[in-house]
């Protein structure tokens, strides 16, 4: 070790002992002893009454209210006068002043005292109310439900503050927001569960119009072109009608109606389920315009992913006069110069027309923990999903009232009156209720009280 390097070491040492040693570099300040109230009371009687009194009321302050055996009930005037005296500001200049050490016991005192009322009773303040932003919200049902759902369809928008969307003051809630978040809330629960009586309802995706539709869309089947994939959620098991539009050209016309015997192909989970022909003749002015339909489709309930893509004709470079333009509206221009081929604009799932039940989802097999066999059973087992997904929810134990909460004022012959999803029980799903303990309810009701929780 050469010498500069015990050089360095001693003096490393000694800045430790600088720094750690109490007496030397850190030697701590005795502590004034306490003014005692009455005291404390002469000091301020002869020193600043003359000025902070009920009539004068100099810079806005009294001391008459101040109670030194109460201070915690004037803390705030009590820390003025503590930044006052610190910072020597008063008395004033020119005025009488006691002398340092009363000054400082006296702080002391004050100081202590809040202090001391400040432990016996915390006060942190108030949080002020903070709703979910979009994504925030939208992980959340994922996390609770293994679900994914475009919340931006269902609730309003989300307010910027400083370029922030998860701010409590940015984010308002009134009784639109409220309600919207509750039509969220019914939709979302009736997707994860499942509705065996669910009505036929419609779906559209849209397709910019420069969208690149020469080359594979992502998750649409290996060997195709354009087109569009997504994951949709289906309701129940039943039949499905799937609807393409394609696009067309400035004279209503097919884009790339010169490229002969197109395909599209609709698939669910990499599967072929249709194969539709493309005429040429299509038009906007002809029955049907642009639009190619399936006939009914069975699908499973639950999140299927689907694609309707194209099936290419045509696999190499082109050899045109103009290279092919796949980000622009430029291949809708109908030039003979521009290789073209069909575009798709718009893709539709429309049912279930004919349900058949509801097959087992991710959702349901992450909601559903335990499944009753006998009539014993079913409050349990209903109290166990419910408490699982509200602990995980509300990130805290679940107590005994918020599982009376969840239950539900009606008598047994109200809730045997209809299968489970009936209108009776999806009504009851939206809103939050306590029940008369007499009465059990049945397995399914139990389960859809859920609705009015996430």
């Amino acid at each position: 070790m050469t010498q500069r390097s015990v050089a360095v070491l001693i003096n490393a040492v000694l800045c430790l002992l600088i720094t750690s040693e109490p007496g030397v570099g850190q030697r701590s300040q005795p502590t004034p002893a306490a003014l005692p109230i009455e005291s404390q009371k002469a000091l301020i009687n002869e020193f600043c009454m003359g000025c902070h009194n009920d009539k004068l009321k100099s810079g806005g302050m009294t001391l008459a209210v101040l109670d030194f055996a109460h201070v915690d009930q004037n803390a705030e005037l009590a820390e003025k006068i503590v930044h006052k005296l610190r910072a020597g500001m008063m008395p004033p200049p020119g005025a009488k002043r006691p002398d340092t050490e009363t000054v400082k016991a006296f702080v002391a005192s004050l100081e202590t005292a809040i202090d001391k009322a400040a432990a016996a009773h915390p006060n942190p303040g108030w949080r002020s109310f903070q709703r979910l932003s979009q994504t925030e919200y939208a992980r959340s049902i994922h996390d609770l439900l293994n679900l994914d759902v475009d919340v931006g369809a269902l609730l309003p928008p989300d307010s910027l503050h400083d370029g922030f969307d998860n701010i409590a003051e940015a984010q308002s809630f009134s009784p639109a927001v409220l309600e919207g978040y509750i039509r969220a809330a019914s939709k979302i629960t009736a997707e994860a569960l499942g509705d065996p009586k669910a009505t036929a309802t419609s779906v559209t995706w849209s397709i910019p119009h420069t969208t690149n539709q020469l080359r594979q869309a992502p998750g649409a089947p290996y060997g195709t072109r354009g087109g569009i994939s997504v994951t949709h959620n289906f309701p129940a098991d039943g039949e499905y009608v799937f609807t393409v539009k394609m696009q067309a050209a400035t004279n209503g016309g097919l884009i790339g109606r010169r490229s002969p015997n197109e395909q599209i192909e609709i698939s669910v989970n990499g599967e072929r389920a249709a194969l539709l022909d493309i005429s040429p003749t299509m038009s906007e002015s002809r029955p049907g315009g642009l639009n190619l339909k399936t006939a009914r489709i069975f699908v499973k309930a639950g999140p299927q992913r689907i694609s309707a893509a194209f099936l290419p004709k045509f696999s190499g470079l082109v050899d045109d006069l103009v290279a092919p333009i796949e980000y622009t509206l430029a291949d809708a221009i109908g030039a003979a110069q521009l290789y073209q081929v069909p575009h798709l604009q718009d893709f539709n799932v429309a049912g279930p027309f004919t349900v058949s039940g509801v097959s087992d989802t991710p959702s349901r097999r992450k909601v559903f923990k335990c499944r009753p066999v006998a009539a014993n059973e079913e409050l349990p087992c209903a109290t166990n999903i419910i408490t699982a997904l509200a602990r995980q929810a509300y990130r805290r134990p679940v107590t005994q009232e918020d599982l009376e909460s969840w239950q539900v004022p009606l008598s047994c012959s109200g809730w045997n009156s209809g299968p489970p999803g009936s209108p009776q029980v999806r009504t009851i799903a939206s809103m939050t209720w306590n029940w008369p303990p007499a009465c059990p309810i049945s397995f399914g009701a139990r389960l859809r009280t859920m609705r009015s929780s996430l």
